[in-house]
């Protein structure tokens, strides 16, 4: 017979092993929990080139994970994100990611990946209108970054900028330079980029002809690297270039190709870029179609969600009596919103001078070196 002692040391040891056994299952599932972060992440990443919609989906799909996830999966998770958003144009949820990146600056992922977080943020007040402030969060981006990848990067989307903002000697200067580095570091997706670019800076001044070898050449760039949202991007573009050409047999034999690789109600950006694409080919076609036209145009402009598209835009919709209004100069130099007071680490008013260039020689790299 079992003495009170006896059964007092049995309940203990019972209660000890049960405690083990509960903190073991916890422990095993905190394990699985991270696991499952990993991996999402991982994937998402995998699609992000290739189809950012669907990293998109599994980040969305997945977002009560981020509940569990370690501030480093965090920051991880949301810079996925920024860059997903970047590639399809969905300015809420580069705003989103931008301002969730914010909150984790001390972080060590967020401070390895400041010049790229920067970038985007250039990306989000540049597509908003916000011009000189995106300009001040390009060359922030370059202080803090020693890659001349990086330094390229910042050059293209300068280059951006300066066309948006009418400096077209400035933005041809600064494609120029970046193409020379591009080049030399052998970073081809750039170079697909660049020539996408210099598309918009001859549409801008009137060379169509020069913008259609230039969109042709960074179509056919993006096909052999895979890069579909660079494909559908620079197809449009050179469809804008056919329209402005009035070339209607062009345009008709690449529309096809350009609804095989949109997804619908993924692509939104884009697909509502093609619709207006499309609508102004109609009235070109058949001029009876001028106010369906409009109304196609009105309901798709604002998901384009891209201030310099509008620009490009513009004139060709104003030949077929549709007016853009577009941000004032005075817009485009003040933006102090919480994203500004979020990333204090730059200087953003001695980032909004003129002197850029002096920047970038200051932070020339000897690429040889790296």
């Amino acid at each position: 017979m079992l003495t009170g002692a006896v059964l007092k040391k049995g309940f203990l040891l019972l209660s000890l092993i049960g405690m083990i056994s509960v903190n073991s299952h916890s422990h095993y599932q905190d394990v699985s929990s991270i696991d499952r972060i990993e991996h999402v992440i991982n994937e998402a990443e995998d699609h992000l080139r290739v189809l950012p919609e669907k990293t998109i989906s599994l980040l969305e799909n997945n977002s009560p994970l981020l509940a569990i996830a370690t501030p480093e999966q965090a920051s991880a998770w949301h810079l996925t994100a920024m860059l997903s958003a970047i590639q399809v144009s969905d300015l809420d949820l580069l705003n989103q990611s931008l301002y969730a990146l914010s909150e984790l600056k001390e972080t060590e992922y967020f401070n390895q990946h400041l010049a790229k977080i920067l970038r985007g943020l250039g990306v989000w007040m540049r597509r908003s209108g916000h011009l000189t402030a995106a300009k001040a969060g390009y060359l922030c981006s370059i202080d803090y970054s020693d890659s001349p990848k990086d330094k390229v990067i910042a050059m293209i989307n300068l280059g951006v900028v300066e066309r948006n903002l009418g400096n077209l000697v400035y933005s041809n200067n600064m494609y120029t330079a970046a193409k020379e580095l591009a080049v030399e570091l052998e970073e081809y997706e750039f170079l697909a980029i660049i020539e996408n670019n210099l598309g918009t800076l001859a549409i801008t001044e009137q060379r169509y002809k020069d913008a259609q070898q230039h969109f042709a050449k960074a179509l056919e760039m993006n096909q052999y690297l895979n890069r579909r949202s660079g494909e559908v991007l620079t197809a449009n573009n050179l469809l804008l270039s056919f329209l402005y050409q009035n070339e209607t047999l062009l345009f008709q034999r690449l529309q096809s190709r350009v609804k095989r690789l949109l997804i619908p109600g993924k692509d939104s950006a884009r697909e509502a870029y093609f619709k207006i694409l499309q609508a102004v080919h109609q009235v070109q076609v058949a001029p009876s179609t001028l106010e369906n036209a409009h109304q196609i145009i009105a309901g798709n402009l604002p998901l384009v969600n891209d201030k310099g598209i509008h620009g490009l835009l513009q004139p060709l919709l104003a030949g077929i009596e549709y007016q853009i209004s577009l941000p004032t100069n005075a817009q485009n130099q003040r933006y102090n919103g919480v994203l500004v007071q979020q990333f204090s680490m730059c200087d953003w008013q001695k980032y909004s001078q003129d002197n850029y260039l002096a920047v970038l020689k200051s932070k020339d790299k000897d690429t040889s070196t790296n």
